[in-house]
């Protein structure tokens, strides 16, 4: 329905550029101002988008801080599991060497990644390697794993995924048009661990003899060429609190505009076609 669905863009554009809109205030209560006009009465907060782009505008941060250091939360700020130091308790004392194991498990995982092809003659689908270079060696990922890998290290990783699972089910909760986009990050990798640098082969083995020898050794501005872990972390779901945040506006917004328009089917298949475009840096 391109007619219909101009006319929703047309009036999300004559109130708010979508990628503006948490930054502009005056546009969106004066969407709401006319929606309660309209209605009759005031919108629930839950549903008023200038409410909630007032209460999560430059939130993301402290959000994620919360989650690292009092508990995990949902979109509403709602208790729902441990923080990261509280999952991290185990290993206390023990940073980097901890961060190598994550690191081993996550090579390791990208070395042994598969696909499924299907053959073009008799259509027949089968699963095949599908190797990704972290840039260390799989031997090099196993002797590391071996080092460090204990039960504290196995537990404390355990609940940093889940951890990491917990950041993605705030944003399918701020956009449940994510839901699709977010399953498919997590089949995809079991033993995530951001890494924004990849380390070099040739110094991986040294650079786990020095973190045995020196617990307080940080991998950041150390030997290896990699961005601490831990601060990847930390940015990444920052980034992706925020981009639930805006979502959660705007499809306030939209929710609004298309009800207005008698088009809401419209707009839920829109947003499910534009988040199965958008690329998580999980």
């Amino acid at each position: 329905e391109p007619g219909t669905f101009s006319r929703i863009a047309k009036s999300l554009g004559d109130f708010v550029g979508y990628q503006a809109q948490i930054e502009k205030f005056a546009p969106i209560e004066k969407l709401v101002a006319e929606a309660e006009r309209k209605l009759g009465h005031k919108l629930a907060p839950a549903d008023n988008p200038f409410l909630l782009a007032s209460w999560k505008r430059g939130s993301a941060g402290a959000t994620v801080d919360r989650m690292a250091t009092a508990n995990m939360v949902d979109v509403w700020g709602n208790n729902t599991g441990p923080s990261l130091k509280e999952i991290l308790a185990p290993v206390k004392g023990r940073r980097n060497e901890f961060l190598l194991y994550l690191f081993s498990r996550r090579a390791m995982e990208r070395w042994n990644k598969t696909k499924t092809v299907t053959d073009p003659v008799t259509l027949q689908k089968s699963v095949v390697p599908d190797p990704k270079n972290p840039g260390i060696t799989l031997a090099d990922a196993r002797h590391i794993y071996g080092l460090y890998s204990s039960p504290e290290f196995r537990l404390a990783a355990q609940g940093y995924y889940e951890w990491w699972d917990g950041v993605l089910d705030y944003a399918v909760q701020a956009d449940p048009a994510m839901a699709d986009v977010v399953t498919k990050i997590k089949q995809g990798s079991y033993d995530y661990a951001p890494l924004a640098r990849m380390i070099d082969p040739a110094k991986a083995k040294r650079a786990a003899a020095q973190a045995a020898g020196n617990p307080l050794m940080r991998m950041h501005g150390s030997d290896l060429p990699v961005k601490d872990i831990f601060d990847q972390t930390f940015v990444g779901a920052a980034k992706i609190i925020n981009r639930a945040n805006r979502a959660l506006v705007s499809n306030a917004i939209g929710k609004y505009i298309a009800a207005r328009h008698g088009c809401v089917r419209t707009w839920q298949q829109h947003r499910s076609r534009q988040c199965n475009r958008t690329i998580f840096e999980k």
